[in-house]
């Protein structure tokens, strides 16, 4: 269904906050969430996986990138329902919420940074508010939270990523 003029305001600003608000991680997102530098290299904490966690992982990051585009459009469409459905899969998703052995969550949780843990906390805090404010049809918010949740990923991807995690296998 075609949406009526008075939208196209609405989805454009949200739009140009995205990034003009999204660039404000490349302004400050140069430090890590513990205050060390960015971690770049190939020591970065996917390499002391076993391969079937490392794969793990990486099919999460991927899930994660298309979730975050599917919200992008939900929100941009001012589709609500799918806002709420999208943020719940992201708070769903996570990757030590998934079906893991035992064996596997503690090497999870030892192998991977606290940084990285305290990162992922607040992207399902900010989800649960995201699926809020889509509940109560407050755009304002959930374009607020969109980009609070791209900010997340984008620290993420600058003190953890190290160019492992880009879409589709290929590194940067």
């Amino acid at each position: 269904m075609k949406r009526s003029i008075p939208y196209r305001p609405v989805a454009l600003l949200s739009a140009l906050f995205l990034i003009t608000g999204s660039s404000l991680v490349w302004a400050h997102g140069t430090e890590r969430h513990d205050g060390g530098k960015p971690d770049m290299s190939s020591s970065a904490p996917v390499h002391g996986l076993p391969s079937v966690l490392k794969k793990r992982v990486k099919k999460e990051m991927d899930r994660r990138h298309e979730v975050m585009e599917e919200l992008l459009d939900a929100i941009l469409s001012l589709e609500h329902g799918s806002v709420t459905t999208h943020a719940r899969s992201l708070r769903d998703g996570s990757l030590l919420k998934q079906g893991l052995s035992d064996s596997d969550r503690t090497l999870l949780q030892r192998q991977l940074p606290q940084g990285f843990h305290a990162l992922d906390r607040e992207m399902d805090r900010l989800a649960l508010s995201l699926m809020e404010a889509a509940n109560g049809r407050d755009t304002p918010v959930e374009v607020e939270r969109f980009g609070q949740l791209l900010n997340q990923c984008t620290q993420c991807h600058i003190q953890y990523g190290g160019g492992h995690f880009t879409k589709g296998g290929h590194s940067r």
